[in-house]
């Protein structure tokens, strides 16, 4: 109704060229553009249709008007993924729904221009956390991101990786528990997004509720660009780069689970918890990937001993050891669609933490046909967590013998 498209993902943290380095060297990134201003130094980083930018905090308390920018000192004093930028179809009529319905107005609609175009923008603050969003209009722009962006040597135009990500395939907010229906609520009335079975079996009423010992509930969400117009998914392999998935992830009353508590608590409240990124060919990818010492989440080994796993991952057609040796779960269970039994399946690993603390990171998808999550794939998400935090808890316990 109200979206067009996820334009960028940005981040705000104390080192700007490490991060930088994380997306260029190993996740082979390109660097796109940059620029340098009192309040911050930014770095435009992207792999085909998945953009984020990087932003190094300096002045937080600089009054300086800097285009696209708003940072809010007691939320960034740690390092945190808060700006999800979208381009709108009505930029004023969405902003005003956003305030209507308890969205704080950061930034008023705004006119930016260069030789390229005219970018009208605003800023409003969400219901969740310190999530932001600067809402775009670039109908009129020309541009490959953004005005006073560009690239300020030619060495930095140099840097060109692989780009082994085709786009962005969901995003992962942690909240409380108890306030993923407002969320759910306040995106569905700002920008017509709709919610979304993660599972079969899921009731929407409830969301996807994994017991287990896990104590985790997920709501799903997403928007189809096409949809106002009634035209379907058009790549039946599943999401493609014009929807928008996101995923609300809170600890079930009473239980707390122990990664959602962990981001809570060291990022300081509710917030982005992890992006997940799209691959054609995740096996080689993620070979490339550790090959770069990009460190990953190590599912338990009793996993790739698991019958009806290894069943899987033979009938998609993949190598159990090589799977193993690489860490990739397998779920093929989320997506069987009426009597049409297809070889449908979702692969996916975690990275560990990008931050010093344990918060944001990073998930690599590959989807055959798999248009969910499914209750196989979340929970092997949350007991590879719960299983590294174990094993960080042994080992520390033994060092204090």
């Amino acid at each position: 109704m109200h979206l067009n498209a996820l334009h960028h993902v940005e981040l705000c943290v104390a080192n700007g060229r490490k991060i930088v380095s994380y997306f260029t060297d190993k996740l082979g990134f390109s660097l796109r553009a940059r620029r340098d201003t009192l309040l911050s130094s930014q770095w435009v980083v992207g792999s085909q249709k998945s953009t984020f930018v990087v932003t190094e905090r300096k002045k937080l308390s600089s009054k300086q008007f800097v285009p696209f920018s708003y940072f809010q000192t007691p939320v960034h004093q740690v390092d945190t993924v808060f700006n999800v930028a979208l381009e709108v179809k009505n930029l004023e009529g969405v902003t005003d729904r956003m305030q209507k319905f308890g969205g704080q107005l950061f930034h008023p609609v705004t006119e930016v221009e260069d030789k390229k175009g005219k970018v009208r923008y605003s800023i409003v603050g969400s219901c969740c956390g310190n999530i932001i969003h600067t809402l775009l209009d670039k109908s009129q722009y020309k541009g490959s991101f953004l005005p006073t962006f560009n690239y300020e040597s030619e060495e930095d135009s140099k840097i060109q990786g692989e780009e082994p990500f085709t786009h962005v395939d969901h995003l992962t907010y942690v909240c409380y528990p108890g306030d993923s229906p407002g969320i759910i609520q306040w995106y569905q009335d700002c920008l017509g997004m709709q919610k979304f079975r993660a599972n079969p079996t899921e009731n929407l009423k409830e969301g996807l509720v994994i017991k287990d010992g896990v104590g985790m509930r997920l709501r799903v969400m997403d928007y189809w660009p096409c949809a106002e117009s009634g035209v379907c998914n058009s790549n039946p392999d599943g999401m493609d780069e014009t929807s928008l998935k996101i995923v609300i992830a809170e600890s079930l009353p009473g239980i707390e689970n122990s990664h959602i508590g962990a981001f809570l608590g060291g990022h300081g409240g509710p917030g982005l918890q992890h992006i997940g990124l799209s691959s054609l060919d995740i096996t080689s990818c993620v070979s490339a990937m550790i090959r770069k010492q990009v460190p990953f989440r190590t599912p338990p080994a009793a996993y790739y001993r698991n019958e009806f796993k290894r069943k899987e991952i033979q009938e998609a057609g993949f190598n159990i050891e090589e799977f193993q040796r690489l860490g990739i779960l397998i779920d093929s269970e989320a997506d069987i669609c009426d009597e049409v039994q297809e070889n449908r399946f979702l692969l996916q690993i975690f990275t560990l933490p990008l931050f010093n603390e344990e918060t944001f990171f990073m998930e690599v998808v590959q989807r055959k046909g798999a248009r969910g999550f499914g209750a196989g794939n979340v929970t092997a998400l949350a007991r590879s967590i719960e299983e590294e935090r174990q094993i960080i808890i042994k080992n520390q316990n033994i060092a204090q013998v």
